[in-house]
């Protein structure tokens, strides 16, 4: 009977330890919008990395802190890492003349983003939304692998690349998408000096371009991780 039970909780470890390997640690990422439901679980984890980590320095954009609003920021205690959610900010809106009128002061397409740190990797997340309910006939979603242009001023462009794609939620009349862009240390580099221009953005009808009037957004954000 004894044996018995040392083997079930042998195969129960190997289960855990193999599901955990296969998933991406980014993609774990809580999203900054339901940072209250893991409110006290995170409150517990900080206090552990204020112990952890008393003389480590805190890397901060030196001109305001409004521009490093951080979601969360914890260590995790499972793999140690530092686990650092930059708070949501406008990134790019896109209206057709023609829908100016009837949205009025609406955006008809409208996209806020984040970026994110888990260790030494890096990713960018997009949450793009669109008037109308039936507006992912238009778009049909982004696919697996799919690219994002980041198109600079001065420079070539930079093309990140999701994982996942991302697929249609629609809610009171409004489709949107949620996405996540992995960033390697190459790009990384050229990020943190980038004016960004305008966005490329491949949907699965095809490529869009958008305007990006916060050309500082990456050497801003990127500051504060």
């Amino acid at each position: 009977m004894f044996l018995r039970y040392i083997w079930v909780v042998i195969l129960l470890l190997l289960s855990f330890g193999a599901s955990a390997g296969n998933n991406s640690i980014l993609d774990s990422i809580p999203e900054p919008d339901t940072i209250a439901k893991y409110k006290t679980t995170l409150q517990q984890r900080s206090d552990k990395s204020k112990k952890k980590n008393v003389n480590k320095p805190r890397l901060k954009h030196p001109s305001s802190d409004n521009i490093c609003r951080l979601a969360y920021d914890y260590v995790d205690d499972i793999t140690g890492q530092q686990v650092q959610v930059l708070a949501y900010k406008p990134f790019f809106t896109y209206t057709p003349v023609e829908y100016r009128k009837a949205l009025k002061e609406k955006e008809y397409l409208s996209c806020e983003a984040y970026l994110a740190k888990v260790g030494d990797q890096y990713k960018l997340h997009l949450k793009i939304h669109v008037q109308g309910a039936f507006a992912d006939k238009y778009f049909q979603g982004i696919a697996p692998n799919a690219m994002l242009g980041i198109q600079a001023l001065n420079q070539k462009p930079v093309y990140l690349y999701t994982r996942k794609g991302a697929k249609a939620v629609v809610e009171d009349g409004v489709t949107s998408y949620e996405v996540s862009y992995g960033i390697s240390k190459q790009d990384l580099r050229k990020l943190r000096k980038l004016e960004v221009d305008k966005i490329r953005l491949r949907w699965k009808k095809g490529v869009q371009l958008y305007d990006v009037y916060h050309i500082d957004y990456f050497i801003e954000q990127l500051s504060c991780l």
